[in-house]
C-alpha cells in the first residue's frame, strides 16, 4: 500500500553547528533544611533566584529533588512552588526498597 499523506522534504542546510544545552540540576535538601544546587550551598531564600540563574542557559530544564525524608510536606511543597514559578520539570528522588 502507498501512504498518500507522505510529503518528501529537502530541509535546508545550517552553516554553523548549534548546539543545545540539556542537563539535569540536582537541589538536595537535607533534614537541617540546608539547601544545594548541584553541590553549591545556597538558603533557602535565595533558591529561586539561583535556581532561575542556573536554568536560563538551558532548553526544557529538568530538576531532580533530593529531599531529606524528615522534612514537611511544606518543606517540599515551597520547593515545588518555586520550580512551578520558573517552568521547571522537577523530578523527586527516591531510594530503591531492597
Amino acid at each position: 500500500m502507498v501512504n498518500p499523506s507522505v510529503i518528501k522534504l529537502i530541509l535546508p542546510r545550517a552553516t554553523g553547528e548549534q548546539t543545545v544545552a540539556k542537563k539535569m540540576i540536582n537541589v538536595s535538601v537535607d533534614a537541617n533544611r540546608n539547601v544545594t544546587i548541584d553541590d553549591v550551598p545556597v538558603t533557602i531564600e535565595t533558591l529561586e533566584i539561583s535556581l532561575q540563574e542556573k536554568i536560563k542557559t538551558l532548553v526544557d530544564p529538568s530538576v531532580v529533588l533530593k529531599v531529606d525524608q524528615s522534612l514537611s510536606v511544606q518543606d517540599f511543597v515551597d520547593i515545588l512552588d518555586i520550580g512551578a514559578k520558573l517552568k521547571v520539570r522537577m523530578v523527586l528522588a527516591v531510594q530503591n526498597k531492597n
